[in-house]
């Protein structure tokens, strides 16, 4: 048993160190590189594109640089937070979800579930007064006009 994960860690390591010294990328790397393009939007000038998904000259120089990021070790998160941090939030696909950009994913569904409360609200108070008035107003009428014809089938 020993031997074999002795073997597999071997191997590990050369499959490793084989990578690096091709050129190529190892998986954690990969990975890596992949979550960082990701997580940013291309600033090149086109419509709002992920960078990971951007066919310009300019996504694939800054795609480049963050391969050359996650080959020096960078996490995912490092490598967009420099990024962004360079280039500005703008870039960010969707707000950060914290601090004050923590009240833009808030507020929309707080928002939506006052107006909706209000408008149940409102449109049972709605209801309640017509049903009122339409209970009122055709017995006041029919107790009006049997009391009348009544009181004309005495005198007669």
């Amino acid at each position: 048993m020993k031997r074999i994960a002795f073997a597999a860690a071997l191997t590990a390591v050369m499959v490793v160190g084989a990578a690096e010294e091709s050129g190529q990328l190892t998986p954690i790397q990969k990975t890596a590189l992949k979550k960082a393009s990701q997580s940013v939007l291309c600033s090149c000038g086109c419509p709002p594109t992920i960078l990971n998904d951007c066919i310009c000259d300019e996504a694939r120089a800054f795609r480049d640089v963050m391969t050359e990021q996650a080959r020096e070790g960078m996490t995912g998160e490092q490598i967009a937070a420099a990024y962004i941090e360079k280039y500005g939030e703008q870039y960010r696909p969707a707000p950060a979800k914290k601090g004050f950009d923590l009240l833009l994913w808030i507020l929309p569904a707080v928002l939506f579930a006052a107006a909706t409360a209000f408008l149940c609200i409102f449109l049972m108070s709605q209801k309640e007064r017509e049903e009122e008035t339409a209970a009122k107003q055709p017995q006041d009428e029919y107790r009006e006009r049997i009391e009348k014809e009544l009181k004309e089938r005495r005198t007669v």
